[in-house]
């Protein structure tokens, strides 16, 4: 029986990358974004940030983009090179009536087997930074727009330190104890009510350095991450136990992240 573990129950980059997406139809929007990746960067993490900025100034709260709003004059920004303004995607919504945040994951899957946050030759740590920064802005994004359970509180403020209020938004089957539970668990900096987006890196290296040797075992190499969490190194990486995971990504953060 799989182990609860906490950072696949918290961080989407984790949670996508093990599930099967081979059903999901296309991979349009990563075809898309491929042609514009930067170095340090991902189609994923282009599509994330783009996804954020396009929501940003939205007039409507919810947390998609429909056809209708493409559509619209007051998005329209010359020389713009978002995504999400592209020709591309606007055919692409006539077929697709909307694009969600979890589009995005299911085509990121499907398209490599995993989530993939690096290319080529960029820099492992960099682009799980710029990952990590990339998810966790469009999820406080995403809150500030859609925060209207006025039950869960008002921070709404974007500061990168993603919170119980924000990840409630997305975590939408677990209470608020549960979440904070799962954040102490894999607390890295000390801070047991946020996660940082250092603590998020670190989690996606480790999972992505996860190998198998023997049998039966399996660890953390820190010369096997390659910039995709595959579908193989997650589900090898969820059955770890939380203190296990833990102590693979602190060793990441005290030596790539920590001030």
């Amino acid at each position: 029986m799989p182990i609860d573990n906490a950072a696949f129950q918290v961080l989407r980059g984790l949670d996508y990358a093990k599930k099967n997406s081979y059903n999901e139809p296309g991979t349009e929007l990563i075809d898309i974004a491929e042609s514009q990746v930067e170095t340090n960067k991902s189609a994923t993490t282009i599509l994330l940030e783009d996804f954020s900025e396009r929501l940003n100034i939205k007039d409507s709260h919810n947390g998609s983009l429909t056809e209708t709003e493409t559509k619209k004059s007051f998005f329209e920004k010359k020389n713009s090179d978002n995504i999400f303004r592209s020709e591309e995607v606007k055919n692409y919504l006539n077929e697709n009536s909307v694009i969600s945040q979890s589009d995005i994951f299911n085509q990121a899957n499907k398209k490599d087997g995993g989530i993939k946050y690096a290319n080529q030759n960029d820099d492992i740590y960099e682009s799980a930074l710029n990952f990590a920064k990339a998810d966790i802005n469009l999820i406080e994004t995403t809150y500030e727009k859609e925060n209207v359970d006025w039950t869960l509180g008002t921070d709404a403020k974007i500061d990168g330190e993603l919170n119980l209020q924000e990840a409630k938004k997305y975590l939408t089957d677990l209470s608020a104890s549960e979440i904070l539970n799962y954040f102490e668990k894999i607390d890295l900096d000390g801070n047991l009510e946020t996660l940082s987006f250092e603590e998020y890196a670190s989690y996606l290296i480790a999972a992505d350095g996860t190998i198998e040797f023997g049998l039966s075992n399996s660890g953390f190499c820190e010369n096997a991450p390659d910039g995709l969490v595959s579908e193989q190194e997650a589900t090898i990486a969820s059955q770890y136990s939380n203190s296990q995971f833990k102590e693979y990504a602190q060793k990441i953060y005290n030596e790539h992240y920590a001030n």
